[in-house]
């Protein structure tokens, strides 16, 4: 019998190691295609390229404007707005191919500026559904719908996540001096994702597109600095405000590359473009502007690609003698 008790033995202990050791992976994320709206059809549709400038790919096809495009955290869909419906503004919601193009239901008003959750179920955005223009958010299907700035004044724009889906940024113009029609200037401000704890930004005159870097330390967005448009940064905690990118060129509505390495951004003749945080690899993806007519490209937004590089197992431990066996 002690054989068969010393096999079983030894059985037992390299299944033990082999169920504390499994294989395992570990996840990442790299740069994917680059998202944006274009008239180049004649109306703005929904496009993506890759960040070499080829492979241009139009995903949406109607009389409407869609634009606003905001990739999902896993890569695989894009929320949108559109008019193509009806009068008012809706979010849609459709697949990385432009395949199986829903609308999320918005009671009648009109949403904008969606932006995806870290975790993937929720989406904030823009809307007027209580009469002002505030900031919500709501679960993807379109339910349970929080008012988070409950406005008594002003307007608030561009919500985007902090990367841990604790806090929004956004831009809004309560309490500003009056400033000329046409001319827009908001307060940069963060507010916990449940409505409290918000807080304004020394910023400067933010003009639009909030991003929030990947590590979550720097909040990006873009004003008029020294007569150029220029992406300027900021820490979620406070501090002095900062050029990021010292480029010659005017460069606005930027977005993060998801490895926080390079921006995306709109010229300002109208293109995409991308460029490294030192501001050198330039590169115009669009280069629309070769035509008699001119073409816009805008709201540029990355695509997150997900990267699982499995982890090898651990080797199992081998079995001590069994020094009962004879």
């Amino acid at each position: 019998m002690r054989p068969s008790i010393c096999l079983l033995s030894i059985l037992f202990m390299m299944s033990f190691s082999t169920a504390s050791n499994p294989s395992s992976a570990s996840t990442g994320v790299t740069n994917g295609k680059i998202a944006f709206a274009s008239d180049r059809d004649g109306d703005m549709e929904i496009y993506t390229i890759d960040a070499d400038g080829s492979n241009l790919q139009q995903l949406t096809f109607n009389s409407g404007l869609d634009m606003e495009p905001n990739w999902s955290p896993d890569g695989t869909r894009i929320i949108f707005r559109s008019d193509r419906d009806n009068n008012d503004i809706d979010l849609f919601i459709m697949n990385a191919d432009g395949s199986n193009q829903r609308n999320i239901p918005n009671q009648g008003t009109s949403d904008w500026e969606p932006d995806w959750s870290p975790t993937g179920d929720r989406i904030a955005f823009g809307s007027i559904r209580n009469g002002k223009a505030d900031l919500f958010i709501m679960n993807v299907d379109g339910t349970n719908v929080v008012n988070v700035t409950h406005s008594e004044s002003g307007t608030f724009r561009q919500p985007t996540w902090s990367p841990d889906g604790q806090q929004i940024a956004f831009l809004s113009d309560e309490g500003r001096p009056s400033v000329p029609a046409g001319t827009e200037f908001y307060d940069l401000y963060t507010i916990n994702a449940d409505g409290t704890n918000r807080r304004v930004l020394p910023a400067n005159a933010a003009l639009g597109n909030l991003d929030w870097s990947p590590d979550g330390n720097l909040i990006i967005y873009f004003n008029n600095d020294r007569l150029r448009d220029q992406i300027m940064g900021i820490s979620p905690n406070g501090g002095q405000y900062q050029r990021i990118v010292n480029n010659p060129n005017s460069m606005s509505n930027p977005s993060w590359s998801p490895d926080g390495q390079r921006f995306v951004f709109e010229t300002t003749d109208g293109n995409i473009g991308v460029i490294n945080l030192d501001g050198s690899g330039f590169l115009n993806l669009t280069n629309t502007q070769n035509s008699s007519t001119y073409v816009r490209n805008s709201d540029p937004h990355w695509q997150p690609v997900m990267v699982v590089s499995p982890t090898p197992s651990s080797p199992a431990a081998t079995p001590s003698p069994c020094s009962s066996c004879g």
